[in-house]
């Protein structure tokens, strides 16, 4: 509906899965639209790194407003302002 949403993560190591319907993992976070993949993106922390990989869904990844492509593979966004997942 066009509002924020913003995610606190206490973990500093791990990889989460975002993916657009639950599928029960544990590492999973889910966006409930049908603009997100199943799964769309995958989350990287690492010590105080934060890296995101977009994983080639049509409904695309977005950093700032800059397309983020499967090749580009994993992009710090530690001081990103925003992150889309297809329209969200």
């Amino acid at each position: 509906n066009g509002g924020t949403v913003s995610l606190a993560i206490e973990a500093t190591s791990g990889t989460y899965m975002l993916t657009g319907a639950a599928t029960g993992g544990p590492t999973d976070l889910c966006v409930p639209d049908p603009s997100v993949g199943q799964p769309h993106a995958r989350l990287l922390l690492s010590g105080r790194r934060i890296g995101l990989e977009d994983l080639g869904t049509p409904g695309g990844t977005f950093i700032d407003g800059a397309r983020l492509l499967p090749e580009h593979g994993p992009r710090d966004i530690r001081a990103v302002r925003s992150v889309r997942l297809g329209t969200v």
